[in-house]
């Protein structure tokens, strides 16, 4: 599976709504790989984001890569060595 970019609105960050966004829109991309004929589901989930070692000046204001790993690290994701940039 792949997440895209999401962001929560600043008003209503630190309430658990970008936690249970993440975790339907996970849920959806399970349920669409078994709808697909894959029994267990997808074996993982890749998540798009900016270098947080290298954050990008161009980042709109309040847009924190590091923020961001932090995110899906509390909910279990890792990093994984994959040099990659985007087209």
């Amino acid at each position: 599976g792949w997440l895209c970019y999401s962001v929560t609105h600043p008003d209503f960050r630190q309430q658990g709504v970008g936690r249970q966004m993440a975790e339907r829109r996970v849920k959806a991309l399970q349920d669409r790989a078994r709808a697909c004929g894959h029994a267990k589901g997808m074996d993982g989930v890749f998540v798009e984001m900016n270098d947080p070692v290298r954050p990008d000046k161009l980042l709109p204001p309040g847009v924190d890569p590091a923020a961001r790993l932090r995110f899906y690290q509390k909910m279990g994701a890792r990093v994984l060595p994959i040099d990659y940039v985007q087209p």
